[in-house]
């Protein structure tokens, strides 16, 4: 078996850290990460980028009046499904969603 070169891992790098390869493809960039200081370099540079997104998505405060908003155009959207297609959102009591 071939192993990688940095291009090829490169190319492979943000499907790696996001833990979207399998099989083959996962082993042999592990093994090429494992053995190349510059590529687990930007795995490191990657994954902490990652986890500092995260972080500040997860504390981002949403309006209330936002989440309000967004749930009535949620529900206009499921009322007007509801006039052409009945049975995928029944309205609550209503008995034609029995049949």
């Amino acid at each position: 078996m071939k192993a990688l070169a940095c291009r090829d891992s490169i190319a492979l790098l943000d499907a790696y850290v996001d833990g979207e390869l399998s099989g083959e493809a996962a082993s042999r960039m592990f093994r090429h990460v494992s053995g190349c200081r510059n590529c687990s370099e930007l795995v490191d540079e990657r994954k902490f980028i990652k986890n500092r997104v995260r972080a500040s998505v997860s504390s981002t405060f949403t309006p209330a009046r936002l989440i309000c908003n967004v749930h009535d155009a949620l529900r206009k959207m499921a009322d007007r499904i509801n006039r052409y297609s009945p049975r995928i959102f029944p309205q609550e009591g209503n008995d034609d969603s029995t049949n």
